[in-house]
């Protein structure tokens, strides 16, 4: 995520989020730089260098290898006036963050849609799997969310705990990106279910896009729904303008940096392409 568009990173993305124990790609990094046994600063310098040089190409070459699942807020509060622009609500704003980042994500991740909100049925049960991860699926997701007229609560727990089970969270690695303006509303316990993921899971990474939560929590407020990315190692970004939604929409839907990036080849260019003055 990039700070050029006029806001600092750790504004962005909240101050603890920013260790590395929240960033599964440099998580992986680190047990890539034990198994191709760094053994001084240089060379760790020089794989980082080479891992530089080489993930974009090897991202522009390789589809990611795990599927991942919006769960998406439309909510009544998401009817709000995102007081950016004069008419611009919530919803809209948000909509228009996806239109930007889907096409070209898509095409190299399999990607679903889970939405909360509006319903005929008990306003917390309005829970839909709207697509399963599908190949190039951003004008399936974007025809779906432009339908959605905000209304109901927020089970936003039942719906992440929905995404797991559809993605089957307890066989396979998997990554859900939750992206809501509010906390859950319906009694459901947020960070009981962070820790189950965490728990039962093979490898379940949740990352939480809030959007001008401010309005929820007030001023100084904590936002519970958090522990869903600091407990399962994801990434949680506080944003309050469509941009800062891009930004953060970039970098959680983006594939993991590192995961394709073999120990042998890191290990291989990396003293290939210099030479290391111990």
């Amino acid at each position: 995520m990039t700070a050029d568009r006029g806001e600092p990173f750790e504004q962005i993305v909240g101050s603890s989020s920013q260790s590395v124990t929240h960033f599964p790609s440099l998580q992986r990094y680190r047990s890539v730089g034990r198994r191709i046994g760094v053994t001084s600063a240089a060379r760790v310098a020089v794989a980082l260098g080479a891992l530089a040089a080489f993930s974009g190409g090897l991202q522009a070459q390789q589809p990611c290898t795990e599927d991942v699942m919006i769960v998406f807020d439309a909510s009544r509060s998401m009817a709000a006036s995102s007081g950016e622009k004069s008419g611009l609500r919530r919803i809209d704003a948000v909509r228009g963050a996806l239109a930007h980042v889907l096409p070209q994500v898509s095409k190299r991740r399999h990607i679903g849609l889970i939405t909360y909100g509006p319903g005929r049925r008990d306003a917390c049960s309005n829970i839909s799997l709207e697509l399963r991860p599908s190949e190039d699926a951003a004008d399936k997701i974007m025809a779906r969310i432009d339908r959605l007229q905000p209304d109901g609560k927020t089970p936003l727990t039942t719906s992440v705990r929905r995404a797991a089970e559809v993605l089957d969270f307890r066989n396979r690695p998997v990554t859900i990106v939750l992206l809501t303006d509010g906390e859950e509303t319906c009694g459901g316990s947020p960070c009981a279910l962070a820790q189950a993921l965490r728990d039962e899971g093979a490898q379940t990474t949740v990352h939480v896009i809030s959007y001008q939560i401010a309005s929820a929590i007030g001023p100084g407020g904590s936002f519970e729904s958090r522990c869903l990315a600091d407990e399962t190692g994801g990434i949680y970004a506080a944003t309050d303008t469509a941009e800062q939604v891009i930004d953060a929409l970039q970098t959680t839907l983006a594939c993991p940096m590192v995961s394709d990036v073999t120990p042998e080849l890191l290990n291989n260019e990396a003293l290939n392409s210099s030479t290391v003055h111990r």
